[in-house]
């Protein structure tokens, strides 16, 4: 990996490297795993790198999807009209990835039956009702 020099000459600081580099498919990033030369057992940093990924072709050992959203997550659930904005929150029957169609089921007050209704993943935990 790639080491970064800090400091004056003769210091034993030796800089930092780049352990490794992490992708992020929901976020469509890849992350960079700094840590210290001088001090390798030292807590590292992750930060982004302005990298982004790309799409692999499909193989039998990655998965097709990167599922958004999970059975029995929270999420937010919302809706815009013309003359309003609706947001409320609600529980997720099925996994759903970015753009799937998903099955909810949102709490109504004084103990009546949760109310069903679809919606579109538009990002973890975010749903845009249909």
């Amino acid at each position: 990996m790639q080491a970064f020099a800090q400091g004056a000459p003769g210091e034993t600081n030796l800089g930092y490297r780049v352990a490794k580099l992490r992708t992020d498919p929901a976020l469509n990033i890849i992350w960079a795993d700094i840590q210290r030369c001088d001090h390798p057992g030292w807590p590292g940093i992750s930060i982004p790198t302005h990298a982004t990924v790309s799409q692999p072709a499909e193989s039998p050992l990655m998965p097709h999807k990167v599922f958004a959203i999970r059975p029995g997550q929270t999420v937010r659930v919302w809706r815009n009209e013309p003359n309003a904005h609706l947001e409320m929150p609600a529980i997720s029957e099925e996994s759903g990835a970015v753009g799937d169609r998903i099955r909810l089921h949102i709490t109504t007050p004084n103990g009546q039956p949760p109310r069903l209704c679809f919606g579109v993943v538009r990002g973890p935990a975010n749903v845009e009702m249909e």
